[in-house]
């Protein structure tokens, strides 16, 4: 079953969660942010006229700041969740950014610049630019740190997911087995698997270990129209989730790899999807609604 939050005023791009469950952020196609309590289902604030877009926003492990991007001018915005203020603009980006990542401690930033063909790494405390990875020969959609932050795994229109060494700023490893642009990543949290999405309507599974495909997991429905366009691993490390633009959110068991349950509600592309820290709570996003699926009893 599913509860459903109405914003009837824009559309919303992304969401987050808090590590500790009780705020809710969502980040616009105007450029609006919105921070939500959860317990109360009330909004606590509204930041407006900082950027023209969020495509990425997330809060970092500890859950003291929160980072945005988005605007065609490059920048990234850090917030202090607690004083709800901004402490710095991370400039270096020639154009938008479509996705960030923390890693695990909280200390570094890593950000994706779309067609700037770039990886920039942070320094989060001092808020300056350590390093830039290159290599994709396409715009990069997404970044994503690993559990144990030694890697970072980014993923281009040029169908190919990139994995890095962080201490030692080098790629180790090009993945390719997506015949069209992979738009989402995950880790699992035990760091053995990474999880890719694309538009060409699969997931892959990655053994991080040998760094070769593990298992493909094919769309299940034929409308040639939708593709798959987010994809995450539960916090406990049981249950795999992906949305596509149809709306439809496929369930799988990690464990079997067996599909478990098939989520309808939404109209449209489901673009964001985040659990709760204990894995009961599946939130996901699609234009001006938010459902947020229980999802021990739609298994029990």
């Amino acid at each position: 079953m599913a509860k459903t939050l109405h914003f009837s005023d824009t559309w919303i791009k992304q969401i987050a969660l808090s590590p500790d469950n009780k705020l809710l952020v969502m980040g616009y196609y105007d450029g609006t942010i919105r921070l939500w309590d959860i317990k109360s289902n009330q909004e606590l604030v509204t930041i407006k006229g900082c950027m023209n877009n969020i495509d990425s926003i997330v809060f970092s492990p500890n859950g003291k700041l929160l980072a945005f991007g988005g605007d065609i001018n490059g920048e990234i915005k850090i917030w202090d969740v607690a004083r709800r203020r901004e402490i710095s603009t991370l400039i270096g980006h020639k154009d938008c950014v479509c996705s960030l990542s923390f890693s695990p401690d909280s200390k570094l930033l890593a950000s994706a610049g779309g067609i700037d063909e770039t990886v920039r790494i942070w320094d989060v405390e001092k808020g300056m630019q350590l390093e830039i990875l290159k290599g994709h020969r396409d715009k990069i959609v997404v970044v994503a740190f690993s559990p144990d932050g030694k890697l970072l795994a980014s993923a281009s229109w040029d169908e190919t997911i990139k994995i890095w060494d962080i201490k030692e700023i080098k790629e180790l490893e090009t993945l390719t087995g997506h015949i069209n642009a992979v738009v989402s990543l995950s880790f699992s949290p035990d760091g053995r698997f990474l999880a890719s999405a694309s538009w060409d309507k699969t997931v892959i599974i990655w053994d991080m270990t040998t760094k070769e495909l593990f298992k493909q997991i094919k769309q299940i429905h034929n409308d040639r129209d939708n593709i798959i366009d987010s994809v995450t691993f539960s916090p406990d490390n049981k249950w795999l989730v992906f949305g596509d633009s149809g709306g439809i959110i496929e369930l799988w068991d990690t464990t079997k790899w067996e599909r478990l349950q098939t989520l309808k509600g939404h109209k449209n592309c489901v673009y964001s999807l985040v659990f709760s820290s204990d894995s009961k709570l599946l939130f996901s996003c699609n234009d001006d609604t938010i459902k947020i699926w229980n999802l021990r009893i739609r298994i029990c």
